[in-house]
């Protein structure tokens, strides 16, 4: 298990939790927010606990919070659309649903490598 090396998250205050984890899920200051008021442990020390808990808040949020997550999320219509395009033929036919739940899952992976570089 890897632990960050440039922060311990189970010392930091709310306020500083929030400043280091706020831009993990672009724009969604409330990710972080929840994890800190569902409360800390030494667990989310590591690196892989708290992106597990990161996106189970994301995941359990209402559609509404997650459409606006996506909305906010750049790296959705930017960079990485230029890899979505080779996937543009076998998803095409998909649903909505699916196309959504398939957002979620890019997003968490982001966060991942995001967490990951701190």
């Amino acid at each position: 298990m890897t632990n960050f090396t440039t922060c311990t998250p189970s010392q930091l205050s709310q306020v500083d939790f929030v400043a280091v984890f706020a831009d993990i899920y672009e724009h969604s200051a409330w990710v972080a927010e929840t994890v800190y008021q569902q409360g800390i442990s030494t667990k989310f020390d590591n690196i892989a606990t708290l992106h597990l808990r990161m996106s189970e808040i994301l995941l359990s949020a209402p559609h509404n919070k997650q459409l606006a997550l996506i909305n906010a999320h750049p790296d959705l219509a930017g960079r990485a659309a230029i890899n979505i395009l080779a996937d543009f033929e076998r998803r095409i036919h998909n649903d909505l649903d699916t196309e959504f739940n398939q957002a979620l899952l890019e997003i968490n992976k982001i966060a991942g490598f995001r967490l990951n570089d701190l």
